[in-house]
């Protein structure tokens, strides 16, 4: 019994981590940043190659403790557009990871290198303060950017333009939709504001840069003479990541009148 006692208590000793041993330095905590990588906050937790220019992106990372336990401390990034972000974080025990993201409100500029800090206010004292920060090159892509560029109004029969919409006759607003960036969108969304009950939409193909596509909304027949505006919008559902977001919206008048 006394032999597997001891062979219990060697084993023991054997398994212990390096920061119980005698040396007080092994009894320090020691935080590295395992890996970095870009995210763009519509789709999470997939790694992105490169950011899109004028849209929020996350600077991600994985943070290890090496050593032993360590008390709360703070994961910074450096500062970007405005922005410094910092994430604090509870101890994180001895082989323990942790995974978080540091968001930034957009990127405007090629070739950057952001710089990833963990305990940025050193608040442990590590076993190695050599190992706590690690670059993150940040790469522009180029982005589509889809704007309503012109509006008319058609009757449902015919491809002649109108000048007015008529009080008790069906009519057809119609469009033309350009991305204007310069690589290639998704298929998309089109929708038109609410007039005479209808809220009416459109499908937009993919687009390569530069291209236009045309379609048209169905409306049903004003039930009286006078003026009428309806709003259309690119990207209704936020389907295509676009450089610009602020051109998406166009709102149309028109009168009403026989």
């Amino acid at each position: 019994m006394s032999r597997l006692l001891l062979a219990a208590g060697l084993a023991g000793v054997i398994a212990a981590p390096a920061w119980a041993a005698g040396d007080v330095s092994q009894k320090q905590p020691d935080l590295t940043i395992e890996s970095t990588w870009l995210q763009r906050p519509a789709y999470p937790m997939i790694h992105a190659a490169k950011v899109i220019k004028n849209q929020p992106f996350d600077a991600c990372l994985s943070v290890k403790n090496l050593g032993a336990p360590s008390t709360g401390f703070r994961v910074s990034g450096s500062p970007l557009a405005g922005a410094t972000p910092f994430r604090d974080l509870g101890g994180l025990g001895t082989g323990v990871s942790k995974t978080l993201c540091l968001s930034y409100p957009d990127a405007k500029q090629t070739n950057l290198t952001l710089t990833l800090t963990v305990d940025s206010l050193a608040q442990q004292t590590e076993q190695s303060e050599t190992n706590n920060t690690r670059a993150l090159a940040l790469a522009l892509a180029s982005a589509p950017d889809l704007q309503v560029l012109g509006v008319w109004l058609q009757p449902p029969t015919s491809s002649a333009h109108m000048a007015f919409a008529k009080p008790g006759q069906a009519f057809l607003v119609c469009f033309s939709i350009k991305n204007l960036g310069q690589s290639p969108s998704v298929a998309s969304k089109l929708t038109g504001s609410a007039f005479g009950g209808a809220t009416p939409s459109a499908n937009v193909p993919a687009l390569g840069a530069s291209a236009t596509s045309s379609g048209c909304l169905n409306y049903p027949a004003p039930t009286a003479a006078g003026s009428g505006s309806v709003r259309l919008t690119a990207d209704a559902l936020n389907q295509v990541a676009e450089g610009e977001e602020t051109n998406n919206v166009i709102t149309y008048g028109f009168s009403i009148h026989n």
